[in-house]
């Protein structure tokens, strides 16, 4: 360029009229899309413009020098300013994979992909299990880690394994027959889901000499579930599985028994039962 007498020329960065310009080139760094290069003087202060490249399944965390990020890092929009061309490579960490394990279930569901520390909504399960009740996910097979509801929120920083978590929902009762005259007789069992009132025997057993008297939770003493009403045993309305009792698997009660017995009362006779010292 042509100078006029007295103009005076600079000599920078071994340029005539002052330092050349530099560039700021960013690098998707196996991520997708493109970003225009920055042009300008040495040591300018500028703030590096917004990330626009994606990676599937990867979530962009900042810049650095070094393709590997063992340069000098920066975050998204951060003031910089380089004194030589300079390449800015984008840093990605991939995002956490969430699997679900039916746990003894049957069904399938695919994986779920989130954001590291990030809240995100589980997918809905869609695993069943015959007798269960679905009771939520765990980081535990055996239920002992970390608990999460149907749909609930997870924060992940890595890939993580869901097990589905299971509650039997019903119990084969046994009814004891609790007569040791019959040694060998077969004790019913009926079912009873969990919430509902016990389901008991349809037919009341008998035994020779004695009166039945209910179902009981002991062989002696214990309390009873069932109530006489109309001359025949039905269920208390508040004799109820619960899911606890559910839990533990094994239910037994036991009938209960008065024996039949003679009795001279003012000159008279009678014949009745006794249970639990009470005449019946």
């Amino acid at each position: 360029a042509n100078a006029s007498a007295g103009t005076t020329i600079p000599y920078l960065d071994g340029v005539w009229g002052g330092a050349a310009n530099i560039t700021v080139d960013f690098d998707a760094n196996g991520g997708e899309g493109t970003m225009p290069t920055w042009t300008g003087k040495p040591n300018t202060s500028f703030d590096l413009p917004k990330n626009t490249f994606t990676r599937e399944g990867y979530t962009f965390t900042g810049w650095n020098t070094a393709a590997d990020g063992t340069g000098a890092a920066y975050a998204d929009k951060a003031p910089v300013k380089f004194s030589e061309n300079t390449a800015l490579y984008a840093q990605w960490t991939q995002d956490p994979v969430i699997t679900f394990d039916a746990n003894g279930g049957k069904g399938t569901m695919g994986t779920q992909t989130v954001k590291p520390n990030e809240a995100t909504a589980l997918t809905a399960n869609t695993f069943t299990r015959a007798d269960y009740d679905f009771t939520g996910w765990n980081t535990a097979k055996d239920g002992t880690g970390t608990a999460y509801a149907d749909g609930a929120e997870i924060t992940a920083t890595g890939d993580t394994t869901l097990y589905a978590q299971w509650a039997k929902n019903y119990v084969q009762v046994t009814y004891d027959l609790n007569n040791p005259d019959a040694p060998d007789a077969v004790n019913p069992t009926v079912r009873t889901d969990v919430g509902f009132k016990y389901s008991i025997p349809s037919t009341e057993p008998t035994r020779e000499g004695y009166s039945f008297r209910g179902w009981y939770t002991a062989p002696l003493g214990g309390d009873t579930i069932t109530e006489d009403l109309s001359g025949k045993y039905t269920v208390k309305d508040d004799a109820r599985l619960t899911q606890a009792d559910a839990n533990e698997g094994e239910i037994t009660f036991y009938a209960r028994w008065g024996k039949y017995i003679k009795a001279t009362i003012d000159g008279g006779e009678y014949t009745g039962s006794l249970s639990g010292g009470n005449w019946i």
